[in-house]
């Protein structure tokens, strides 16, 4: 009797880049969370904007406002996800390469409820860290309208270099947190730029992840 052929071995398959969907997710949103933390953390020795304080939201202060200036201000920085994905120079092209090669892949195939949560946490947490507690303190601590202008800058620095994935995506980014330090102090309240924030994430990532390849 001929002895069975066995069959050929599959090749061994390799996951996509980053690590799976949902733990990638998880890791995420640990991270935003923990952010959420540190920014209370710093509240504690001082650094925060005593203008806002967490304990008295008011809807006619802070959360209307916020609401009418962060659903404004996402259009802007849409109209600069249309521009990373048309234009080719630099930073656009940079930043279209950084999309396609880190973005896409991370988040290909997670849930609409994975994205939005992702999205809200990023928005509270690097909001409620860089604008209300780092530029808030500072704007204080430093005061008169130098200060204020300075304490922008340097919360916009900070933000710009915890999302150093190359320098064309920092530089974007640094430009992204004067936008919402400038929302913050002309609205008056750190949630305009966590809505914004928060609105535009989850928007790029269902057009990046789901409405084009």
């Amino acid at each position: 009797m001929n002895a069975e052929i066995p069959p050929p071995a599959k090749e061994p398959q390799t996951d996509p880049l980053g690590p799976r969907s949902s733990e990638f997710i998880f890791y995420a949103a640990l991270f935003e969370g923990a952010l959420i933390m540190l920014a209370l953390l710093l509240s504690a020795v001082g650094l925060f904007d005593p203008a806002q304080p967490l304990s008295r939201l008011s809807w006619e202060r802070q959360l209307l406002p916020g609401l009418i200036w962060g659903a404004a201000g996402t259009l802007p920085l849409l109209i600069l996800l249309m521009a990373v994905e048309r234009l080719s120079f630099w930073p656009f092209g940079a930043l279209s390469r950084i999309t396609d090669e880190q973005v896409r892949p991370l988040f290909a195939g997670t849930a609409l409820y994975e994205l939005l949560l992702v999205s809200l946490l990023a928005g509270l947490g690097e909001e409620l860290l860089f604008r209300w507690s780092i530029q808030g303190g500072l704007s204080t601590w430093l005061g008169s309208d130098f200060g204020q202008v300075l304490a922008v800058a340097l919360a916009a620095a900070l933000f710009g270099l915890c999302h150093f994935l190359n320098l064309a995506y920092a530089a974007v980014t640094f430009v992204i947190g004067l936008y919402f330090g400038a929302m913050m102090c002309l609205s008056g309240t750190w949630i305009a730029p966590a809505i914004a924030h928060a609105a535009y994430d989850f928007l790029a990532l269902c057009y990046l992840t789901r409405w084009t390849r």
